[in-house]
């Protein structure tokens, strides 16, 4: 059988701007070999898929960052992509509208044309590519509720918090070719307000998981290193660029490698 290369793209937060994801990605895919296709786009949390009102209320914001998305674009089909979309959550997203599609993970349809959650967490197969995964963040006391108590919040900021059974449904996926995770782990030595930035959870899930790369939002900052063998990645947020928010990769089937392209033109 002929090895085969599979590419992909990984975008940043973007917080509602679909419009400008697509415009990211078509630039991002013009540094491809000639020839080659995105396969896929791994988005790493907060998507904001908001189409309407009652979908923006279900998001946790800051009240001058609130603001309906042009998602409603997307499922006219007027936005459209290079490749399916498949995002995780972060700690800004319709948690409720969310849920109750399940994603991926539980036979939930796709969301729009070419875009789909991907789920809470777990384990998925995709483009030929393994994937772990875990939406959400750490709660500020670092202790992640139950998924039933998440569940009987009312405070939309709750849900964008990640639970106990989670993280460890993301622990024991087994082995995977690459990790998604909207918080980074700990390792970078980057420094965010006061404190190092990242998370011991997601920093013990590269340990038993073991993937090529792994690759991270949260922080609007693009970022490489090296951490228990794993090649991280972190993505910038929208505005910001290719390959800042946005950047092009490959995988090799036969080593299970993954590969930043550079972004020059050829």
């Amino acid at each position: 059988m002929v090895p085969v290369t599979v590419y992909f793209a990984v975008a940043g937060d973007i917080h509602g701007r679909w419009a400008g994801l697509a415009e990211d990605l078509r630039v991002a895919a013009d540094f491809l070999p000639p020839g080659a296709e995105l396969s896929a786009v791994f988005q790493v949390g907060d998507a904001e898929p908001t189409a309407d009102d009652d979908q923006l209320a279900e998001v946790h914001h800051k009240p001058e960052r609130r603001r309906l998305s042009d998602f409603a674009d997307v499922l006219t089909g007027r936005i459209r992509f290079p490749a399916p979309v498949y995002f995780i959550g972060g700690n800004h997203e319709p948690w409720r509208t969310l849920d109750e599609n399940g994603g991926v993970i539980a036979g939930g349809a796709r969301l729009a044309p070419d875009v789909w959650f991907l789920g809470r967490a777990g384990h998925v197969h995709i483009a030929g590519i393994d994937i772990a995964f875990l939406s959400g963040i750490r709660p500020p006391d670092g202790k992640p509720l139950r998924t039933w108590e998440r569940a009987r919040s009312t405070d939309p900021r709750v849900h964008g918090y990640y639970s106990v059974e989670e993280v460890l449904r993301l622990c024991t996926a087994g082995t995977a070719d690459i990790v998604l995770t909207h918080d980074w782990p700990t390792g970078s030595a980057y420094v965010h307000k006061t404190a190092y930035v990242g998370d011991p959870a997601v920093r013990r899930a590269l340990e038993l998981v073991a993937p090529s790369a792994s690759f991270h939002g949260h922080y609007h900052r693009s970022e490489r290193f090296r951490t228990l063998g794993v090649d991280v990645f972190a993505r910038g947020c929208f505005e910001q660029g290719v390959p800042e928010a946005v950047a092009v990769f490959a995988f090799d089937e036969a080593t299970r490698r993954v590969t930043p392209l550079p972004h020059v033109a050829a």
